[in-house]
């Protein structure tokens, strides 16, 4: 019987990961989900996969990859697919993934696609806000 995977420490991911831009990601992600009124970033318990809600709401599910980090993102919009196509360095990993939910799932591989993730999370937010 194998071993349940345990939850990584943020030095375990930042030894774990192989780029510098993750090295980075890996707390300077947290700082900007923290400083956004009604975004929360929890872990998930094991290794190193992390959730985002908004209000309570799962939005992400993410974790870091040695070379790049994982993400799903929850009920996207079309528009929200063609931005993700349109703004990362590697359009070709968005995919939409078939759940009761609908999901896409991508990579980020550098600071300029961590900030194409931010922005549409930010409009997003400003959708919310709107929407109350």
């Amino acid at each position: 019987m194998s071993k349940a995977k345990k939850a990584e420490t943020v030095l375990e991911t930042e030894n774990r990961v192989e780029t510098p831009f993750l090295r980075d990601a890996v707390t300077s992600f947290q700082r900007w989900a923290d400083g956004i009124d009604g975004l929360a970033m929890t872990h998930r318990g094991y290794g190193s996969e992390r959730n985002i809600h908004y209000r309570g709401a799962k939005w992400v599910g993410f974790y870091f990859a040695r070379r790049w980090i994982y993400m799903e993102l929850w009920h996207q919009t079309d528009e929200e697919m063609e931005r993700l196509r349109r703004d990362l360095s590697r359009p070709d990993t968005v995919m939409e993934r078939g759940r009761p939910q609908r999901t896409c799932r991508f990579r980020v591989f550098n600071e300029r696609d961590l900030d194409a993730v931010k922005r549409l999370l930010l409009a997003r937010i400003d959708r919310a806000k709107g929407a109350m």
